[in-house]
């Protein structure tokens, strides 16, 4: 009786990877195209954390090179700096900081930080 049972799973296991071939793998995307990426340096307006409660993102305000503002989505993923190079959080980012920041245009038409690095 349990040799017909082994039997039994291993013809299972093999029909389950017979079919697994029918199915798409999904494409996971490592790093943006380094050929968008988009760097602006500027001072910064205002900085928001993200409130899943009330539905806000984190997202950083800067004044770039020509004056006008523009809005950063800042991601668990982005990476920020202090000016010594060390990894930090969005809390050490105040209004009138300068900040140089690595961008890219998501398909959305939003401009999503990858790196911000603040300059003495």
């Amino acid at each position: 009786m349990k040799k017909s049972q082994f039997v039994f799973l291993m013809c299972l296991g093999a029909a389950s990877v017979c079919q697994a071939e029918n199915y798409p793998v999904p494409v996971l995307v490592s790093a943006a195209d380094s050929s968008s990426v988009q760097t602006v340096t500027g001072t910064v307006d205002s900085v928001s954390v993200a409130d899943s409660a009330k539905g806000l993102r984190s997202e950083i305000v800067i004044a770039g090179q020509n004056g006008r503002p523009q809005v950063l989505i800042v991601k668990g993923t982005t990476t920020i700096y202090d000016p010594a190079w060390k990894p930090t959080g969005l809390d050490v980012l105040h209004k009138n900081d300068r900040v140089k920041v690595k961008y890219v245009t998501t398909g959305e038409g939003l401009d999503e930080a990858l790196s911000i690095k603040k300059i003495q």
